[in-house]
């Protein structure tokens, strides 16, 4: 049976659902923690199959709000997906997602994401290749030293987080399915980082106290890594990187998360000692396609005509007739006789993934999603929340 359940209230069953899909969490210390956050928790919408009383498989939806193309929608963050072994292979998780589908349409979650261990699982889902994340590797020593400017660094404290998400909103502007931050929850992680070991948030200034750049930092066993690095202006990006070049006494090695366009190659002694590393990040899914055709803001006035197959969801599939006039834009469902669009590349010509020439020229979509190029332009697509 799927149903929604109380997270406070089945608790011990998640925790022993979880530890299978998540090693590292099996251990009395992991365990009492998700214990402790599951009682707490009054954020997240908790889906579950149950055999009687015995919960088999469970899926966690955590809201977000991202700016797609300059449009702020609802989105779904999938998390936690898990079945104990001796249920796997049922079809658990996919009636659990089929639940999800429903819901989200109902209560307005228009986009999801989630990180899969597995593209071809949750393609299976109606999800895409959505971002990508990259890991830049490089010797400490290569990083380029910067005349001081009369800036200053500081350790952040929970008080500066709208500061630092004024930073992250400026670096972040032009890219697309941004995830909106908040100032009490980035607080809290920032209060959380003095409980832990070697993990801290760091803010430059310059010489008037403008805060202009922060990075998010740890050491591991091997490498000095950086989780995020934002910036509002070439000073700032100077001298974030130029923190961590103070590290060299710590570790050797700085492996640095950031997002695809990241400058780094001008900001290195020897630009070939740099490693880039791409790898996928997470997947993509508009779970309610009229409504965001109906919500998206574009620039390009003008009329396109769309058909969508949605072959896990199909109240998604059908022609699209839509209008852009003033930057409102009005959506006609109706019957299309162009070729279909899989929702997987509807997924990534919306989000600025692919464009949909892109595609067309490889034969993955229609000749005629080319067209769409005219109003969704291929953007820089990150969605650094990890959730």
């Amino acid at each position: 049976m799927i149903r929604q359940f109380d997270p406070a209230v089945e608790a011990e069953k998640l925790a022993y659902v979880n530890q299978y899909a998540f090693p590292a969490n099996n251990n009395p210390e992991s365990h009492d923690d998700h214990i402790e956050f599951y009682q707490n928790d009054k954020t997240n919408i908790y889906v579950g199959d149950f055999d009687s009383e015995t919960l088999t498989s469970s899926i966690t939806l955590v809201p977000h709000l991202v700016r797609v193309r300059g449009t702020w929608f609802k989105m779904g963050g999938i998390g936690g997906v898990s079945t104990l072994p001796e249920y796997r292979r049922g079809g658990r998780i996919r009636r659990i997602f089929e639940y999800y589908m429903d819901y989200m349409r109902e209560n307005d979650f228009v986009v999801s994401a989630l990180g899969p261990f597995s593209y071809q699982f949750y393609g299976k889902f109606g999800y895409s290749h959505g971002f990508n994340g990259v890991e830049i590797s490089v010797p400490i020593e290569q990083l380029k030293l910067w005349p001081d400017e009369g800036g200053k660094y500081r350790r952040a404290k929970p008080g500066d987080a709208a500061s630092m998400i004024e930073i992250y909103n400026k670096c972040t502007e032009n890219e697309s399915c941004i995830a909106r931050r908040y100032p009490e929850k980035f607080a809290k992680k920032i209060e959380d980082s003095y409980d832990l070991p070697e993990t801290y948030y760091y803010i430059y200034s310059d010489k008037d106290g403008n805060d202009l750049a922060y990075v998010h930092a740890c050491f591991t066993e091997d490498a000095y890594r950086i989780r995020e690095i934002f910036y509002k202006n070439g000073e700032g990006l100077r001298h974030a990187l130029g923190f961590i070049s103070l590290q060299t006494a710590s570790r050797d090695n700085a492996i640095i998360g950031v997002g695809e366009n990241f400058p780094i190659f001008r900001f290195v002694k020897e630009p070939w000692k740099a490693e880039y590393m791409l790898g996928p990040a997470k997947m993509f899914r508009v779970c309610n396609v009229e409504k965001f055709l109906s919500e998206i803001i574009l620039d390009t006035d003008g009329e396109f005509e769309l058909n969508v197959e949605d072959d896990f969801y199909p109240k998604n599939s059908g022609g699209y007739f839509v209008t852009v006039k003033n930057g409102k834009t009005t959506v006609k469902k109706g019957e299309s006789k162009l070729e279909p669009l899989n929702i997987r590349q509807f997924n990534q010509i919306m989000s600025g993934f692919y464009t949909g020439s892109e595609l067309a020229a490889t034969d993955e979509a229609p000749a005629w999603a080319a067209g769409l190029d005219k109003f969704f332009p291929k953007q820089t697509c990150a969605l650094y929340d990890h959730f």
